[in-house]
């Protein structure tokens, strides 16, 4: 027996006749063993099933053959070098086993799960102040050197409802950035967000945070205060949960969480596979259960390529693929993982590759295939939901921001009519993150007929406007399969309108028009106007280039207003034109539909408001900005004056009823909302360029006191004065 932190480890010196000892997988050659590089020092990190090690420098590899398995071993004859052998050989093993603490109050309220263990310090601090504190409560920040440890602290930040900690990674400022983790173990493995590591904070220690959506790692200033999570110095318990769901599976079926996975390897046709209620064809939800099946399939030994039913099918033949899980449909898919060019069609069924592209996706004909099935059955009798993290649908969208209430997400459309250019797709990604945001993902047919709507609604369904979304395949692990910058799952078989013969077009386009073929693959380098996308309830941030004005809402060349303060007829008026508009006028039905629907989703039951008609101009003949009446929607016909004048008593002006559309009219002086109307367009972006000297215009901050609007400043003094002491 040896010792060494609370672990014991056996050594056989004889040679194994068991072929299924034998093939163990961390055994040598000659005299080789995992212990013994222990005895010599020479371990830098211990060898276990499903753990990462940092090889030495002084590794010796044989070359790779697809169709062996090889093995690390190790010759103790003088060299202390690791080799590779085959893992059938007969060789002389090590075996670690972790002994059973003792009972101790220090872990009484510490999660454990597998062999990774944490508890979330629900207090911010800094990066300094969360690793001293873990260190009084006999832990360290957490070290992440396994997908078993990022599933954990994934898990970990979602029970909790987390959306950021600190982990135990930073790196100190110097000519040179090498991160590290706190408690001096190797660093085995990487899981940064895109763009990350992000090392431009000049001057500032560099720290990292996981985050709750995916476990992947952000660079942050170590004096941002965050919540943290800890680990004890050792893992009491091997396999065991500390929660007493210790229950086993049944043979040949592995456990992972609260789930067990199994295999039936008759060939079946999908319809067959989901009324075999012994084996439920099984959903995947990340890419941790991801990789656990491919290690799953990757211990059948099966000849050739095979393929295994997985539970998501296109149930209603409309494109959109669901779970379908005790024969009940599950619409939200929070994860995929599609071969090249899949979803190749609409209305199939899906199996998973034990081949060359082990674990991706293809779909295949429900009735026709025959494939094998990948079984999962939960350990307690219900199952955990499937749905992802999404905005609440109750929460409203900020200023300038569209949606549906039946949506989780709001959606901002940048159109070359408020911006000082079009962008590549990087440059819009890039800005869109500014607001917290991303290109639009379609992850469901209610968005994609959401965001249709609203594009032709605005643009009058000219074919010529193509804006960027955030379908893309630039991503190199991706394998040339099509994914959303947002991380949002493929649902719907969009890679039949991607299809294109130019190698180069990565990026997605959604075109401004109804009908086949609006989603259409470009050069992400094309300049474009793009759609950003942000959960519900998350208020967008004000980047630095973007101007923060008037909430115009945009419809096919002019822009609204819907100022929702109540005022008589004449001060609406005055806020209108103050904001170089006048009170609306309504041409047509498509008009009057887009403002009842705006009007309907803002008010607050039934509301009146005011429109750009007063009956002095033959009762209603003419608009405010002196154009002819060409289209009415009066609940009743207003009488018209005939060749006479009205005194401001008999003076009428007219509103839109919010739940209705309706026209009518009431006193000016009744107080109601308004809806102001301009073809005056207003930027968006701030101009960083030189000043035009053409135009009499210069940039700065606005004494305090005053009000900035279209490049005009403006004061409001409260002392009453004659007209001639004001000038």
């Amino acid at each position: 027996h040896l010792w060494e932190s609370r672990r014991v480890y056996w050594i056989v010196s004889s040679c194994i006749s068991s072929s299924k000892s034998a093939a163990f997988g961390s055994a040598g050659s000659t005299i080789m063993s995992a212990l013994l590089l222990h005895i010599t020092g020479l371990l830098s990190a211990t060898l276990m099933p499903h753990t990462s090690a940092e090889l030495p420098k002084g590794i010796h590899s044989t070359p790779w053959y697809h169709e062996k398995r090889h093995c690390g071993t190790y010759y103790a004859g003088g060299e202390y070098k690791w080799y590779t052998s085959e893992c059938e050989s007969k060789l002389p093993y090590a075996c670690k086993k972790y002994l059973t603490p003792r009972p101790h109050d220090l872990y009484k309220n510490w999660k454990y799960q597998t062999q990774s263990s944490g508890k979330l310090q629900k207090e911010e601090f800094s990066w300094s102040e969360a690793s001293a504190a873990c260190h009084r409560n006999g832990g360290e920040l957490m070290s992440v050197n396994s997908l078993a440890d990022a599933e954990f602290l994934v898990d970990l930040l979602d029970h909790e409802n987390v959306s950021e900690a600190w982990i135990g990674m930073s790196s100190t400022f110097s000519d040179s950035v090498e991160f590290q983790w706190s408690d001096g173990s190797a660093v085995t493995l990487t899981s940064w967000q895109r763009h990350e590591p992000n090392i431009n904070l000049e001057g500032s220690d560099l720290c990292v945070s996981a985050q709750r959506t995916d476990g992947n790692w952000k660079v942050r200033p170590c004096s941002k205060k965050l919540f943290s999570v800890c680990e004890p110095p050792s893992i009491p318990q091997r396999f065991d949960d500390f929660d007493g769901t210790n229950e086993p599976c049944a043979e040949n079926w592995v456990r992972h969480g609260d789930y067990c996975y199994g295999t039936d390897l008759r060939d079946q046709t999908f319809l067959q596979v989901v009324d075999d209620s012994s084996c439920p064809p099984a959903t995947i939800t990340n890419r941790f259960e991801q990789a656990l099946i491919n290690s799953l399939i990757s211990s059948k030994i099966i000849p050739g390529d095979s393929y295994f039913w997985i539970a998501l099918q296109d149930i209603n033949k409309t494109g959109e693929y669901m779970w379908l899980v005790d024969g009940k449909e599950h619409p939200v898919v929070s994860f995929t993982n599609w071969d090249i060019q899949e979803p190749s069609y609409n209305g199939g069924c899906v199996v998973l590759s034990s081949g060359i592209n082990k674990g991706r996706w293809k779909v295949k004909d429900c009735k026709g295939f025959s494939a094998k099935s990948l079984c999962k059955k939960p350990l307690r009798a219900e199952e955990k939901k499937l749905n992802p993290q999404e905005g609440n649908m109750d929460e409203a969208c900020a200023p300038s921001w569209d949606t549906e209430s039946h949506l989780h997400h709001c959606y901002r459309v940048f159109h070359h009519e408020k911006l000082m250019r079009k962008r590549t797709w990087q440059e819009a990604e890039d800005l869109c993150q500014d607001f917290g945001a991303h290109l639009a993902s379609l992850s469901n047919l209610e968005e994609k007929r959401f965001v249709e709507e609203l594009l032709f609604t605005m643009f009058k369904g000219d074919r010529k406007r193509q804006f960027w979304i955030g379908f893309n395949k630039r991503n190199p692990s991706s394998e040339e399969s099509w994914e959303w910058s947002d991380g949002s799952p493929v649902v719907s078989s969009f890679w039949l309108d991607m299809h294109s013969t130019d190698d180069s077009n990565n990026c997605g386009t959604y075109r401004a028009h109804r009908g086949h073929r609006r989603l259409a693959a470009l050069n992400c380098n094309a300049q474009l106007e793009w759609i950003c996308k942000i959960p519900k309830g998350v208020i967008p941030k004000n980047p630095d280039w973007h101007i923060k004005d008037v909430p115009w809402v945009f419809y096919q060349g002019n822009n609204y207003c819907f100022y929702d303060l109540n005022a008589d007829f004449a001060s609406a008026e005055f806020v209108c034109g103050w904001m170089k508009s006048g009170v609306t006028s309504i041409l047509n039905r498509a008009e009057q539909a887009f403002i009842h629907k705006r009007i309907k989703q803002m008010s607050k039951g039934k509301q009146k408001w005011w429109i750009g008609l007063v009956n002095e101009y033959e009762g209603f003949q003419r608009w405010r900005d002196r154009s002819s009446v060409i289209f009415t929607n009066w609940e009743k016909d207003p009488p018209r004056n005939i060749n006479r004048s009205i005194t401001e008593v008999e003076k009428q002006c007219a509103y839109i009823e919010s739940d209705t559309g309706w026209w009518s009219y009431s006193d000016c002086l009744s107080e109601n909302p308004a809806i102001c109307k301009t073809n005056v367009m207003f930027k968006i972006e701030k101009h960083y360029g030189p000043v035009d000297n053409d135009h009499d215009q210069q940039s700065g901050i606005c004494p305090e006191g005053w009000l900035y609007y279209a490049n005009k400043v403006a004061i409001f003094h409260e002392f009453l004065h004659v007209w001639s002491n004001a000038i």
